[in-house]
């Protein structure tokens, strides 16, 4: 080899592993944020603060329950598709407590934030791609609400799905491969087995390149359809049988489409009612709305047709998505990060002169900026330690009240809109199926209310506990507390009361 020949193959090797350290640096970068941030704001399962919150607490509860054979749906429910209850099941299988289920939330957030990196980079080919992971770290962390939420561990499968559009959409050829086509059916299956809501983003992708491949490439279609349904039936089959096996099917079908269904319609219906909406989820909106936008116009100037459609699809069916749960749960807008990030990523590709001169000249105080904002929120909104020290006032009062029930009687217990993790932290199994939010729940279905005074007269569990005295406004149950319990204790977790002899 020549002199020549060995320079140019050193300096090759010297730009390889140049650009392998500032990617290890970039990822070690992202992922102590991550830990940072997630420390603090998935506070349900963090050991920062473990509040384990009201949904995040139904999902650690059933998912201990699978733990200890129950079963979803007949044991304990909740409206929420299988895969979110094995989810919350797998770490307590290992780690005791709500610790595993939160070094999966940091694990899920991390490939994220780094997936997005590396998509940001294949597209903005600058240093200045490290802020679409951080901005999408941050909103997210923002609206997460404690975490543990369906859309929280849906987002990393819609952020994986991105990936394959994007991919897709910088290939010359326009064409998926057999594996893509069948991890967007896995992907799908996944997402919708949590929350149907969530696969807003994943369907806009199948949809885009499933139309541009019937337009431009009808005899590739088969093929993608085929791998796609593969995937589809990888998550479905197994979830079907397994349920078939437990004889809960239908129940299964009931909690992830019927009553979800219901409970959308019931929201819809309140929001209607409503004039105004909650001034944060307002903004929140209008923020992704007007970053949406400005991503639009940057891709149409430019004339980056399959972008600018893709883009506005998604925003729209997204936003859709969000508001066809019929509440304004700030929780609800995670799944619009991933449009965010997808939007970042376009701005930056399409920046301004002036843009890109300042992130050039200035893009270490960008990051430092970002770093002291990101640390203000922690400070101003996340307030961990204020966080731990009320969910301890709780925790104590509710071990007061467990602290009466006879060993040999804790799997006799009957709560009524208590919080699923008063029944976590006295590591209790309620005896009856829905056993949280029944008065909530009762309003999309009126049977669950009904099935609640049944059970109760005609079961009479030995120990009711309440979240309000006597049972609130369910006049029915409150007149067989009234004659047949007793009331033991109360105090701020609730009010326990003891069957008379």
């Amino acid at each position: 080899m020549t002199n020549k020949g060995k320079m140019k193959k050193t300096q090759v090797k010297y730009i390889y592993n140049q650009g392998t350290i500032e990617n290890n640096v970039v990822y070690a970068f992202l992922g102590i944020i991550t830990l940072i941030m997630m420390s603090i704001f998935a506070y349900n399962n963090s050991p920062l603060v473990e509040r384990l919150g009201e949904d995040g607490g139904i999902y650690l509860l059933m998912g201990k329950n699978l733990t200890q054979g129950g079963i979803l749906y007949k044991s304990l429910f909740d409206h929420k598709g299988p895969i979110i209850f094995f989810i919350n099941a797998l770490p307590q299988l290992i780690i005791k407590g709500p610790f595993g289920v939160w070094c999966l939330e940091v694990i899920c957030m991390f490939i994220s934030v780094r997936v997005l990196y590396q998509l940001a980079y294949k597209l903005v080919k600058t240093p200045s791609a490290v802020l679409v992971p951080m901005i999408y770290l941050w909103g997210t962390c923002l609206f997460l609400a404690g975490g543990n939420y369906t859309e929280e561990f849906g987002n990393l499968f819609c952020i994986l799905s991105l990936a394959i559009f994007i991919n897709w959409i910088e290939d010359e050829k326009k064409e998926l491969t057999s594996s893509q086509a069948y991890l967007l059916g896995v992907y799908l299956s996944l997402v919708f087995f949590m929350r149907p809501n969530n696969i807003a983003l994943i369907a806009v992708v199948i949809g885009f390149i499933g139309i541009y491949t019937l337009k431009y490439m009808p005899n590739k279609a088969s093929r993608y359809i085929v791998y796609g349904i593969l995937g589809i039936v990888t998550i479905s089959l197994p979830l079907f049988l397994y349920h078939f096996q437990q004889g809960n099917t239908l129940e299964m079908l009931n909690a992830t489409i019927l009553h979800n269904l219901k409970y959308c319609s019931e929201g819809i219906t309140t929001m209607r009612r409503s004039v105004h909406l909650d001034s944060h989820f307002k903004r929140s909106i209008f923020f992704y709305l007007c970053i949406s936008l400005y991503a639009f116009i940057r891709c149409k100037i430019y004339k980056d047709n399959l972008y600018t459609i893709f883009l506005g699809a998604s925003t729209v069916v997204v936003l859709l998505s969000v508001v066809i749960g019929g509440r304004e749960y700030i929780h609800y807008l995670v799944i619009a990060m991933p449009v965010v990030a997808l939007a970042s990523m376009l701005i930056l590709k399409h920046a301004t002169k002036d843009l890109k001169k300042f992130l050039g000249l200035r893009f270490n105080l960008v990051i430092l900026v970002a770093i002291a904002l990101m640390s203000y929120n922690c400070y101003s909104i996340g307030k961990p330690f204020e966080r731990r020290s009320i969910i301890k006032d709780y925790k104590d009062q509710a071990k007061v009240l467990g602290a009466y029930i006879p060993e040999e009687e804790r799997n006799q217990v009957f709560g009524y809109d208590v919080p699923a993790m008063w029944f976590y932290i006295n590591d209790m199994m309620p005896c009856y199926n829905y056993f949280t939010m029944q008065s909530w729940m009762a309003k999309s279905d009126l049977a669950i209310e009904e099935g609640v005074n049944h059970f109760v007269t005609s079961q009479r569990p030995k120990w009711i506990v309440t979240y309000y005295e006597a049972a609130g406004n369910n006049h029915y149950l409150l007149n067989e507390i009234q004659e047949d319990y007793e009331k033991v204790a109360e105090n701020s977790s609730g009010y326990l009361y003891r069957r008379k002899e």
